[in-house]
């Protein structure tokens, strides 16, 4: 009986010097809401992930980014269909289509959205319309604030959108 004690010890001990029994998952959720843009309005929303407590917390404890995706509700106010884009960058002044393309990361582009109709992105779906996951990552866990830019195509265009950003992440000792 003793014997078994002693291994049962050992086990324990072997997985607490490895970390196993000192990391933990945590998943935040936090508002991206946009609101409206235009081809001649770019709106833009910082994200500042440090406000939330969790992240602020586990900061310099993360190991690993898991996951990251939208839910994303799209909007899209004119006649003809058109597909929202997604941005991300850490310059919030961006002011054109054309510097956002150019300068940005795209991290999401929305299949079709009808016009004068909306779409809802979930979860889970969002990783189909995804993009640039490495750079997104390293926002999320490096850099922990960025700017969410919302364009999309064809011009003109009129789309509104709220959405959540859902990151999972590992932390740890």
């Amino acid at each position: 009986m003793k014997r078994i004690i002693y291994f049962g010890l050992v086990a324990v001990s072997g997985l607490v010097i490895t970390g196993c029994l000192l990391t933990g998952q945590i998943t935040i959720v936090e508002d991206v809401n946009i609101g409206a843009t235009t081809n001649g309005n770019i709106s833009v929303f910082h994200l500042n992930l440090n406000n939330n407590e969790d992240y602020a917390d586990n900061f310099d404890k993360i190991k690993s980014i898991d996951g990251v995706s939208f839910v994303a509700k799209i909007w899209n106010l004119e006649d003809s269909a058109s597909t929202a884009k997604i941005y991300i960058s850490s310059n919030g002044s961006y002011s054109t289509t054309d510097l956002v393309e150019d300068n940005a990361i795209k991290i999401l582009e929305s299949p079709a959205v009808p016009g004068n109709d909306s779409i809802l992105i979930g979860w889970n779906d969002s990783y189909r319309y995804m993009h640039n996951l490495d750079s997104l990552f390293h926002y999320v866990k490096d850099v922990g604030e960025f700017y969410v830019y919302a364009i999309a195509s064809p011009v003109p265009f009129h789309d509104s959108v709220r959405a959540q950003i859902v990151i999972t992440m590992t932390v740890g000792n």
